[in-house]
């Protein structure tokens, strides 16, 4: 019988188990719901109320070292209102989404989070319930003085906008996730007043966010077409 060393056979072992893995986790090939999740990102609205969205564009390399399959990056203003809104909505594998928080991405940029991040639940009134967000304020000072950003962020998971304090073990079975950040330059000098528009803002986007994502089931393709079967009679 042919004998096997102990290293070869655990670099077999090793080798068999990241391919498993590999393939359970979408990392060698786009899952068909990954696929399908993926699509409806181009469905996001471009108006919310009266606030009017601007595409802008991800920078490719951030983009890829996040893990994002497809997005949509608008900045939405108005007439009508102070200031202005960035909303980045995103959808890749439920791994990388889960891990890369604004406190991570905008480190490289000179941002820094000004104490702990809050969680937040906003009442969606036309829906009814409310949707979690994680919100913190981020600084950075340089020549031309200070700037601050008011971040929220929030992952879609079993068909609500959730922000629990794992991510990725709450959502690690998941073969898709999407991710929103919402990004607010402060306008108004009274706190009360910008976290008016905030809460103003973010009930009108997200039923319309969740129109476009879950007016099919998030994480089920769709089925083929089969003219042939037979109608049912109601």
């Amino acid at each position: 019988m042919r004998k096997y060393s102990p290293a070869l056979l655990l670099s077999l072992v090793l080798l068999f188990s990241g391919f498993v893995h590999g393939s359970w986790t979408g990392r060698w090939a786009q899952s068909e719901a990954l696929t399908h999740a993926a699509a409806r990102v181009d469905t996001a609205p471009e108006q919310i109320g009266v606030w009017t969205g601007q595409d802008q564009v991800l920078d490719p390399r951030q983009a890829s070292q996040a893990g994002v399959v497809a997005y949509t990056l608008r900045r939405f203003a108005s007439p009508q209102e102070n200031g202005s809104f960035t909303v980045l909505l995103m959808c890749g594998r439920s791994g990388p989404m889960a891990v890369h928080s604004p406190d991570v991405c905008y480190r490289g940029a000179g941002f820094v989070l000004a104490g702990e991040p809050a969680r937040r639940a906003i009442a969606l009134e036309t829906e009814g319930g409310n949707a979690e967000f994680f919100v913190g304020n981020f600084r950075r000072s340089d020549a031309a003085g200070t700037h601050q950003l008011r971040i929220f962020w929030t992952w879609l998971g079993n068909d609500e906008w959730q922000a629990p304090d794992h991510p990725r073990a709450a959502f690690a079975v998941r073969p898709a996730l999407y991710k929103l950040y919402v990004i607010r330059e402060p306008a108004y000098g009274d706190a009360k007043l910008e976290e008016t528009a905030c809460d103003r803002f973010l009930q009108q986007l997200l039923p319309a966010l969740n129109h476009a994502l879950l007016s099919t089931p998030l994480l089920s393709p769709p089925l083929p077409s089969t003219p042939n079967s037979p109608r049912t009679e109601d």
